[in-house]
């Protein structure tokens, strides 16, 4: 597929793969997180319904597809709530925050694809580059990533 194909147009989307640094890796793959900040965010996030998780080096893979239940814009005051969820302290959210508000994703159901695919594959089926926000899919290439992880839709 190629990449113009498997990244959204900007038009109307519902997935986006996101990178995480290597040590949210186990968390994630025992369904602990519950909430993810990111500075950065889609522009039509009331429609968000999956994030797919893009671990970063040593492992360089997409691991897991998060299903978004809801996703807020929040003050880093009102996002400390969330902080349990994220299995992140205050004191590091608001480091990384900065002052700034937050994209705050809350998690439901997390499926560990059957392989995670590595960046080569990703770069070589999809022409995927990790990059330091978001990427967000095409309603096909989002299809075409679960194919290619082993998952089966839900729809």
């Amino acid at each position: 597929m190629k990449s113009e194909q498997f990244k959204s147009d900007g038009s109307r989307y519902s997935s986006i793969i996101v990178p995480f640094n290597r040590r949210w890796r186990t968390p994630i793959e025992k369904h602990e997180i519950k909430a993810v900040f990111r500075k950065k965010g889609p522009s039509d996030a009331d429609g968000l319904r999956t994030i797919y998780a893009y671990v970063g080096s040593p492992v360089s893979a997409i691991c897991a597809k998060m299903e978004v239940v809801k996703t807020m814009r929040l003050s880093v005051e009102d996002a400390r709530n969330h902080c349990e969820a994220a299995k992140l302290s205050v004191s590091k959210l608001e480091e990384y925050a900065g002052g700034q508000p937050l994209f705050v994703f809350e998690i439901g159901e997390i499926t560990l694809p059957k392989t995670c695919l590595d960046r080569h594959e990703l770069l070589t089926q999809f022409g995927f580059q990790p990059t330091p926000s978001f990427v967000a899919l095409s309603v096909a290439g989002a299809d075409a990533l679960d194919a290619a992880l082993g998952i089966l839709s839900q729809d």
